[in-house]
């Protein structure tokens, strides 16, 4: 089961607001930058998750990250689906492309209009993987939807996103997801900040995404990250408000502490997602 699902549940909902507190920041007001122009806010969410990595990976190459989940969606495409058999080929050349097009940029750092385009082409992809439905516009892009990534790079505060030591790009959970069936995948490991990408157009729903960020936390606790360092502790938790240009961060302590029994919690967390395999 995926986490972001678990986290919707009744019951896992209760216990989160139970167990782990909700810090309290005076950021609701946070002012919006760059308003969303395209047709498809979601679509350019998942386009901008792939670009803030692929540029965190041309200023830190060593960044840790993996084949791209847009390759299994491929291979899935092309053994799963008779019905685009007409499209692998196709799809194939625009992956191919799209590999090109992520090489150049690593050497150069430009963020060019082809870049853009390969990276909604693999958001779509990846759309695919996930809920095994191809867009009718599965080969289109929208106008808007470049400009709109345009502007949200552009305004990216680097500072906050400086590395000193280590950095995970697209972080996953494969020890916890082997010992108790469930899967996730974060945005980013900044050193020892484990960070997701919000692309929305206020600063609300915070205590979903704090549950989401607390699941991808507990995760880590039980397994690890896949090939994170050990050395390297998960301490504190962010989210990027990537439209306000805002990364609000939050303390593990505030939460994972003697007096809170946090030990507790995640076998409780363990024993709740054996029953969802």
């Amino acid at each position: 089961m995926k986490i972001t699902s678990f986290i919707t549940l009744k019951d896992i909902k209760e216990e989160f607001k139970r167990r782990i507190p909700m810090p309290v920041f005076d950021d609701l007001n946070t002012q919006i930058v760059a308003e969303h122009l395209g047709s498809y806010a979601p679509r350019v969410g998942m386009a901008f998750d792939y670009l803030l990595r692929f540029y965190l990976k041309y200023l830190y190459p060593q960044a840790i990250d993996y084949p791209w989940v847009t390759e299994y969606g491929f291979r899935l495409l092309k053994t799963e689906n008779s019905q685009y058999k007409k499209w692998i080929s196709k799809i194939g050349k625009r992956l191919l492309d799209a590999k090109i097009d992520y090489w150049k940029f690593l050497g150069t750092g430009k963020v060019k209009k082809d870049l853009i385009k390969s990276i909604i082409f693999l958001t779509k992809l990846e759309v695919y993987y996930r809920s095994r439905h191809v867009s009718s516009n599965f080969f289109r892009v929208d106008r808007k939807d470049i400009k709109d990534l345009n502007h949200l790079i552009s305004i990216v505060p680097l500072e906050l996103f400086k590395v000193k030591k280590v950095c995970v790009l697209n972080p996953t959970f494969a020890n916890a997801t082997k010992l108790i069936g469930m899967r996730g995948d974060g945005d980013l490991v900044i050193d020892d900040v484990l960070i997701d990408i919000k692309t929305v157009k206020k600063i609300q729903n915070l205590r979903d995404y704090y549950n989401q960020l607390v699941g991808y936390y507990t995760l880590y606790k039980i397994g690890g990250i896949t090939n994170m360092p050990p050395s390297n502790k998960i301490k504190r938790l962010g989210i990027y408000f990537s439209r306000h240009a805002y990364l609000r961060i939050y303390d593990v302590e505030d939460f994972d502490n003697k007096d809170n029994d946090f030990a507790s919690f995640i076998e409780w967390f363990k024993e709740r997602a054996l029953q969802e395999i």
